[in-house]
């Protein structure tokens, strides 16, 4: 069978001067996200800002539809996506959201309002140094891009109204949900506001399990530029050169990798103590956790660089990168990466010696570039990691 790509012109993953056969495009990981889209609906962010500005489907007054009521120009195609080239990331971007309500995520289009100055920033944002002919972007919004419970026929919280491509579609869309947040290159958009006024469920962002789980899988191996925090956006958002200023703006104090087994733990401990709230608690143990357990050994056995410079980082971050990295040791996953970027972070000394012991342990077995420079260590301790980095094998060491 002639595979789907043979002869595409991938230009949705790789910069413009690669321009494009599969093999160079697979370097901003495109081809990983294709496959998805036969579960996962992507939502054209052109089409939901003028779905906020009332242009279209204006009856619903700026409440998003769910998955069962999208017109067909909301959704983003293939063949849109292909014509992209980029350089710092990829045109797509997935939410981290609370539901206000059990029956609709944001049944008073609060949210949407909240988020429109970022999307409007990502609509006008068409051409740059860092993407070039950019149609639109595609947004994995859960409930527009899978399908929904209760709005095949009439909404009933206690009936299953799905058919059975739908409930197959859903649970396809459901399984593979880890792909999009633990991405290096596609953009995780958090939505970490207080709750809107009279919300059904006001519970924030950082007690659901659901985000929680999404913010620590956006945490392995994703730059820094695509993990953005909106409520940090500032007033003039909309007006903004999107990479320039809303980018900026946004990014993210992104936490170190959590190890797979300190995941487990945490979600554990506190769904029993209640402090996590799901609203199916088996959602923790019977998804949650195994995803991440299944993408934290596929990202850190599959990705060249770990880039984590410049995030504020103190000796407690380095400490949980380390043991991240020893528990992906002892979960046999060979870490695939070549350059570990740690620059100007406050490691200290404490934390610099924590990445420097599972360097020794064999932990980053294939690693040739360390940049850890600029942290703070003390003059015998920068010595050291020089030495133990060159005796694992790195060719390059900047302490």
């Amino acid at each position: 069978m002639r595979s789907q790509y043979a002869g595409v012109r991938c230009s949705l993953y790789c910069s413009p001067a690669e321009r494009c056969t599969l093999k160079v495009g697979a370097q901003l990981g495109g081809p990983e996200l294709e496959p998805l889209l036969a579960h996962t609906t992507l939502i054209n962010v052109d089409w939901l800002v003028d779905f906020a500005d009332r242009k279209v489907m204006p009856e619903r007054e700026g409440v998003v539809p769910a998955w069962q009521q999208l017109p067909s120009e909301a959704i983003v195609s293939l063949t849109q996506l292909r014509q992209t080239t980029c350089v710092i990331g990829l045109p797509v971007a997935v939410l981290s959201y609370g539901w206000a309500a059990k029956h609709h995520p944001d049944p008073t289009g609060e949210q949407l309002r909240r988020m429109l100055p970022a999307l409007r920033s990502m609509k006008n944002f068409k051409n740059s140094k860092h993407f070039n002919n950019v149609p639109t972007w595609g947004l994995v919004w859960d409930f527009m891009s899978l399908p929904q419970r209760g709005y095949t026929t009439k909404y009933d919280a206690d009936h299953e109204d799905r058919t059975d491509y739908q409930l197959k579609r859903f649970g396809k869309g459901l399984k593979h949900i880890n792909v999009w947040y633990g991405h290096a290159y596609v953009t995780t958009l958090v939505c970490d506001w207080p709750m809107p006024a009279g919300a059904q469920n006001p519970h924030p962002i950082d007690v659901r399990g659901w985000c929680v789980f999404e913010r620590h899988l956006s945490s392995i191996v994703k730059m820094s530029t695509c993990y953005l925090q909106l409520s940090l956006l500032p007033a003039d958002a909309e007006s903004m050169d999107w990479y320039n200023g809303v980018v900026q703006a946004c990014k993210g104090a992104r936490r170190p990798p959590l190890a797979a087994d300190a995941f487990e733990r945490l979600m554990r401990d506190n769904l029993e103590s209640g402090a996590f709230k799901f609203t199916n608690g088996k959602d923790a143990t019977n998804v949650c956790i195994p995803q991440y357990a299944e993408a934290f050994t596929r990202l850190l056995g599959t990705s060249k660089m770990l880039g984590y410079a410049r995030l504020g980082w103190g000796a407690a971050e380095g400490e949980q990168l380390a043991a991240a990295l020893a528990c992906a040791q002892r979960m046999d996953t060979a870490v695939a990466a070549e350059k570990l970027w740690l620059t100007d972070n406050k490691l200290g000394t404490a934390g610099v010696r924590a990445i420097g012991k599972v360097i020794e342990a064999g932990a980053l077995p294939r690693l040739k570039e360390l940049e850890i420079q600029d942290n703070g260590a003390d003059d015998e301790t920068r010595e050291w990691i020089k030495t133990v980095a060159r005796g694992a094998g790195c060719s390059r060491v900047d302490a």
